[in-house]
């Protein structure tokens, strides 16, 4: 059943979310997010992006050492 709270542009921009994208958490050390979200700032891109776009280039990597096709963020 759906929530009766909160504006109905809230309702519906979380039930795209929920529709059109997985959730992943993650659990850093206590002062590691604000190192991880500055260096995505200084780079243009936000905390999101910058660990879409690392773990990318890590599977990258590692499909090019066995051969596989590469991917994008």
């Amino acid at each position: 059943m759906e929530q009766s709270s909160g504006k109905a542009s809230t309702r519906a921009k979380n039930k795209y979310r929920d529709k059109t994208y997985d959730r992943v958490e993650i659990t850093l050390p206590k002062g590691r997010k604000a190192e991880l979200q500055a260096h995505a700032e200084q780079r243009g891109e936000s905390l999101n992006g910058f660990i879409g776009r690392a773990i990318d280039e890590q599977i990258n990597r590692d499909r090019e050492k066995s051969g596989g096709k590469t991917m994008k963020y």
